[in-house]
């Protein structure tokens, strides 16, 4: 029951479900952004959205463990996450660029720039050591929310709040499945934070 309950959660807060929860949290924070946008703005979004952080990778992914490249989907050895770090890399790339030629509003485009980023120096990390996927998503989201307080039209201190539990939560989890050890939960986190909060601030 233990075990179910921990990949329930390891699987509900995936790292290829962050930059689309993040890009939510934009619409939350400036909630005028629906009116400002066209309606064929927001498809456009939701669909590079989804297909650019969700569906193409994770596509990706199922293909490499079929044709043996990953042992598994939870890819725990770091060796096993380079082509799909590579691969989630240049998705979010693809990603920001239509978001630019699209003239979606800036945020969104930093923020998968920032996810970017992040995949990026996980990716070069990777070579030596394994880092939490999981918690670099974690933290990637806790920096979108951070990087917005001081101009968000609505108050999302609440949000920062939850956001920090669910972080504990999940770092919990992956460290009582021993998937990775204290240190690489906190460096995964801090990665994620940085990237995405200093793409918003700076």
């Amino acid at each position: 029951m233990i075990n179910l309950m921990r990949n329930f959660i390891s699987r509900l807060f995936h790292p290829l479900y962050m930059p689309l929860a993040g890009c939510a949290i934009v619409f939350y924070a400036f909630p005028s952004l629906v009116f400002m946008m066209q309606k064929s703005q927001i498809i456009i979004l939701a669909a590079i959205l989804l297909l650019n952080t969700i569906i193409f990778p994770g596509i990706a992914s199922i293909v490499l463990t079929r044709k043996k490249i990953i042992a598994s989907l939870e890819m725990n050895e770091a060796n096993e996450r380079r082509i799909p770090i590579i691969i989630i890399s240049f998705c979010y790339i693809a990603a920001c660029y239509m978001v630019w030629i699209f003239y979606l509003p800036k945020y969104f485009y930093l923020i998968l720039l920032g996810a970017a980023a992040a995949a990026f120096v996980a990716l070069i990390i990777n070579y030596r050591w394994k880092i939490s996927m999981h918690m670099m998503g974690m933290g990637g989201v806790t920096g979108i929310i951070s990087g917005m307080m001081n101009s968000a039209s609505n108050d999302i201190s609440l949000l920062f709040m939850v956001q920090l539990i669910l972080a504990g939560l999940v770092g919990t989890v992956r460290l009582a499945g021993h998937h990775h050890s204290a240190a690489q939960i906190y460096y995964g986190f801090a990665l994620g934070f940085f990237c995405e909060y200093f793409m918003l601030t700076l």
